[in-house]
C-alpha cells in the first residue's frame, strides 16, 4: 500500500474511533469522519474500508490485535496459572485501554459493540477463535467450572466481559472531563511477578499518588494454627504512596482491600 494510502487509512481509523465514540456508531456520519480525518473525497471510507462496516471492523481489529500481542505472551504460562493470575491475564490488556485517547474511544465503541465477540451471548466466536484471548477465556471457565460446574462457569465469564467492557468504557465516557485530565491515572499496578521477581519496590510514576507492585507466586511453608509447617501460596505486594495525597492509615486499608480480593477472587467476579 503506497505511503499516502497508508497516511490516509490510518487518519480515517483514528477519525472513526472519535466520531464512533462521540457521536456513536449508528450516529455517527461517513461524512463527518471524512472530514475529522481532514479529507474532502466523501467517498473515502468507502474507497478504503468498503463500508460503515468495514471501517468498524478495522479499528476493532487494530485494537484486538495490539492486545493479541500482549495476550501471547502468557500462553506459555496459561495451563499453570491459578484463577488470579487468569483474571489478571484477561483485564490487565483491556483495562490498559484507558492510558489512551485511542484506546478510551475504542472502548466506548466496543461497548456499543458488545455483541461483536458473540461474548454476551456465551458462544464460541469466530472473531476470536485461535486467539490468545480464547485461550485466557478457557482457561478461566474451566477454572471456575471446578466449582459452579460447566454452564455457569461459562454464563459467568460472558459476564464478566460484558462487565468489564461496560465498565471501563463508563469510565472512558467519563473522559468528557477532557484529555489532559484523563492522560494520566492516579495509582500504577507495577506487575514484576511476569517476570520472575519476588517482590520489586516501585518508584511512583510523576504525577500520579501511588504505584502498587505486585511479586510472583511463591509457595512456602508456614507454621499453621498449631504450629506445624504447611505448604502456603504467597504473593509480595509492595505499595508506595505520595503522603501529600494519601496517608499510612488509608494505604493500608487499601492493602488489606487487595489481600481480600486476592484471598476470595470469586467475589471479585460474582458479587
Amino acid at each position: 500500500m503506497a505511503r499516502d494510502a497508508t497516511e490516509t487509512r490510518n487518519k480515517l481509523i483514528r477519525a472513526g474511533e472519535q466520531r464512533f465514540a462521540r457521536d456513536g456508531v449508528d450516529g455517527a456520519t461517513l461524512r463527518d469522519i471524512v472530514r475529522t480525518a481532514g479529507q474532502a473525497n466523501d467517498a473515502a471510507v468507502g474507497y478504503h474500508f468498503g463500508s460503515r462496516d468495514g471501517l468498524i471492523r478495522a479499528i476493532v481489529e487494530r485494537h484486538m490485535e495490539a492486545m493479541e500481542s500482549e495476550r501471547s505472551q502468557t500462553l506459555g504460562i496459561l495451563g499453570d496459572a491459578d484463577l488470579v493470575e487468569v483474571v489478571e491475564m484477561v483485564v490487565l490488556p483491556i483495562a490498559e485501554l484507558l492510558s489512551s485517547p485511542e484506546g478510551r474511544d475504542f472502548l466506548r465503541i466496543a461497548a456499543q459493540l458488545a455483541e461483536f465477540s458473540g461474548v454476551r451471548a456465551a458462544q464460541p466466536s469466530t472473531d476470536i477463535e485461535d486467539t490468545a484471548l480464547a485461550a485466557q477465556l478457557g482457561r478461566l471457565e474451566d477454572l471456575i467450572a471446578e466449582d459452579i460446574g460447566r454452564q455457569r462457569a461459562r454464563e459467568r465469564v460472558a459476564s464478566l466481559v460484558t462487565f468489564l467492557t461496560a465498565s471501563l468504557a463508563e469510565r472512558a465516557r467519563a473522559g468528557r472531563l477532557g484529555a489532559d485530565e484523563m492522560a494520566g491515572g492516579a495509582i500504577t499496578v507495577s506487575n514484576a511477578g511476569m517476570h520472575g521477581l519476588a517482590a520489586m519496590t516501585s518508584i511512583i510514576v510523576p504525577g500520579q499518588a501511588m504505584i502498587l507492585g505486585v511479586g510472583g507466586v511463591r509457595e512456602l511453608f508456614r507454621p499453621d494454627a498449631q504450629g506445624q509447617p504447611a505448604l502456603r501460596r504467597e504473593i509480595m505486594l509492595t505499595l508506595s504512596v505520595d503522603h501529600r495525597v494519601l496517608d499510612g492509615v488509608s494505604g493500608a486499608a487499601l492493602l488489606n482491600a487487595v489481600v481480600d480480593g486476592l484471598a476470595h477472587p470469586t467475589r471479585l467476579l460474582f458479587e
